[in-house]
């Protein structure tokens, strides 16, 4: 493996352990988790590991397919839209992660999330922030929020 192929996969390893980190801190509770935008599977393979039952919605084909065969995630391979998904009216105790950016109504993205939580579920998210002090510190970084089901309306 060449040293940039190297580098990026500990990139998305590192990034998704900081966020197995964070999910633990505000969820310690394992439970049902639904990521939006879930790309290779990397954050959810470790949430399966860590005891969480997961479900993925990614747009890409290729990565959908990666995340099947590299650790046998089956994720449904399709955009969100504010529209109903088959998620067979599951409901989950953790939505996440980082795909506001990439949302055209993440308010509608974020109101459909909170419908489809449990009671004392919760919906974490995180966008990028170039002006953000940790930015001017560390290079680009993103910032993380983190929402109570009541705080979303």
């Amino acid at each position: 493996m060449d040293s940039r192929r190297a580098s990026l996969k500990s990139t998305f390893e590192d990034h998704a352990i900081f966020n197995l980190l964070l999910l633990d801190i505000f969820s310690p509770q394992k439970g049902d988790l639904l990521e939006i935008g879930c790309g290779t599977g990397e954050f959810l393979h470790l949430a399966r590991e860590a005891g969480w039952t997961v479900v993925g919605i990614e747009p890409s084909v290729k990565a959908c397919q990666f995340a099947r065969d590299r650790y046998g995630l089956d994720f449904i391979n399709d955009l969100w839209l504010p529209q109903p998904l088959p998620l067979a009216n599951r409901s989950f105790d953790a939505v996440a992660w980082h795909v506001l950016e990439h949302i055209p109504q993440p308010a509608a993205l974020l109101t459909w999330s909170a419908s489809i939580l449990k009671p004392e579920g919760r919906v974490f998210f995180s966008v990028p922030n170039t002006d953000s002090f940790l930015t001017s510190v560390l290079g680009p970084a993103c910032l993380v929020c983190v929402a109570r089901r009541e705080d979303i309306g």
